[in-house]
């Protein structure tokens, strides 16, 4: 094939190729995270990796908050962009919501944020679930407010969950 052939494909393929180069690294729309509504939820165990409490939450109101919070997160793109800001530097918090349904199998969630002072209303986090089967499903990136699971926590745990002490200043 010729330059002058070869340069218009090329150029074709790069018009195609852009949104979804641009979906994976930035994102669009919510992580619709989890399938199930509260009333197919017996309770919720929260919990964070800096306190040894579990809290137990068997209000459908209260689940159904949770599970809304979790499914209007923002899609932010690949992890890839955390090379680039050096991962595994350290500082970070796991929140787990450990749902038991009623039909007996257990969907578990874990969100992960860094200790970089985000307000709970806007958190940068990643996250994976494990399904029923046991598969792990890692998520891409996503933001989203957290003032649910953080009021939660500390009604159900009688303490601010890990991360909420910078709202407070």
């Amino acid at each position: 094939m010729t330059k002058e052939r070869v340069l218009p494909i090329v150029r074709l393929l790069l018009v195609i190729a852009a949104p979804f180069l641009w979906y994976w690294l930035f994102g669009w729309g919510t992580v619709h995270i989890i399938d199930f509504s509260a009333q197919e939820v017996e309770s919720v165990q929260i919990s964070c990796s800096h306190y040894p409490e579990r809290g137990t939450i068997y209000d459908p109101e209260e689940i159904q908050a949770l599970i809304d919070e979790a499914n209007a997160m923002q899609n932010k793109g690949s992890r890839v962009k955390l090379l680039l800001h050096g991962i595994g530097v350290g500082g970070s918090i796991l929140y787990y919501y450990n749902f038991y349904l009623t039909d007996g199998t257990e969907f578990l969630l874990t969100f992960s944020s860094g200790a970089s002072g985000d307000p709970v209303s806007e958190k940068n986090l990643l996250y994976w679930q494990y399904s029923p089967t046991g598969k792990q499903i890692v998520g891409p990136m996503c933001r989203g407010s957290m003032e649910v699971y953080f009021r939660l926590f500390e009604k159900y745990n009688h303490r601010p969950a890990p991360g909420a002490e910078q709202d407070a200043r």
